[in-house]
This record gives structure tokens, C-alpha cells and sequence, in this order.
């Protein structure tokens, strides 16, 4: 277990797990602390760090989950995310949509479409893609695509040789 002195913003409920956002003095920025990691939390007598340089709750504006992926930026922006799905999901996607800033357009006359997002691309971003991987695909950014590309041949290669010595 390990101590940390955080000045409390919000609560915020991600993917089914609420998280405790604030200002984290280790770590000199605002993070997320999932509820079910904070054991003995204590009230200590000190100065509250008030969040003066964003608003907080728009920090979840332009995402799908809580987790940055760390790239070659130095800052996280909001990207255009293209997407191919399925007719199979298409309905589904429409009627449900990703995000707020969904929009799509038909693909092929046989109910497929592309869909686009502008998220910051996020660790649960890239879980969702890879959990409808059967009837989406991600078309751009070039970036991600190679990174979700690594993830499903280290997953290839665990079933291979988990195959290979049945």
C-alpha cells in the first residue's frame, strides 16, 4: 500500500467502476483513483488545493473512458477517429452511438458504414475497438491502427502456442 495526499474534485463513473479525481501531490497533476484501490482513507488537516486551470468535468468531454494513451504528444487532443462497421452492427452503432460527436455515413449499399468520432484516444477506446473487432475496424489514425495491430499478433501469438501444446 502506498500513501498519497489527493484534494478531491469529483467522483466519476467510467466503464461500470467509479473513480475518485483530484489533484495528486505525488504526482503534481490531476489523476483518477478507482474507488476499489483507496483503502483507510483519512482526513488530514491541510491547505485544499483548488483546481484552477480546466474544468474538471470537461476533462471527460471528448472521450470514451479515463485513460490517456500515452504517444508522442505532448499534450492530449481531441483526434478524428474513422471506423468501419458491419451491417451485422451497423443498426446497433447507429442507435447507440460511441460517442457524442458520432456521425457516419453508408459504405457500401449493403448496410455497412463508416463511422467518425473526435476523441482523445484512450486505453478504453482501444478496448472497445478490439471487442467489436468481428464487425469494426479501425480505418484511421495510422497510429492507432498499428497499435491496435500489436495487441491483436500478441494475442495471435498466446493462442498459438497456447494451441500448440494442448
Amino acid at each position: 500500500f502506498k500513501s498519497i495526499i489527493i484534494h478531491p474534485y469529483l467522483m466519476k463513473e467510467s466503464n461500470k467502476r467509479w473513480y475518485l479525481v483530484g489533484y495528486s501531490e505525488e504526482h503534481n497533476e490531476v489523476r483518477y483513483f478507482g474507488l476499489d484501490r483507496i483503502y483507510d482513507p483519512i482526513l488530514i488537516d491541510k491547505k485544499f488545493i483548488e483546481n484552477r486551470d480546466e474544468d474538471i468535468r470537461s476533462l471527460f468531454d471528448n472521450k470514451i473512458g479515463l485513460t490517456n494513451i500515452k504517444s508522442d504528444k505532448e499534450n492530449y487532443e481531441a483526434e478524428k477517429i474513422k471506423l468501419w462497421v458491419s451491417n451485422k452492427m451497423a443498426n446497433y452503432v447507429k442507435s447507440m452511438p460511441l460517442h457524442k460527436s458520432q456521425t457516419y455515413r453508408e459504405y457500401d449499399g449493403e448496410g455497412e458504414i463508416i463511422v467518425t468520432i473526435q476523441v482523445v484516444p484512450t486505453t478504453e477506446l482501444i478496448s472497445l475497438i478490439m471487442s467489436y473487432s468481428e464487425h469494426m475496424t479501425l480505418i484511421s489514425p495510422r497510429w492507432l491502427c498499428k497499435r491496435i495491430e500489436h495487441k491483436l499478433n500478441d494475442s495471435l501469438l498466446k493462442y498459438t502456442k497456447s494451441l500448440g501444446h494442448e
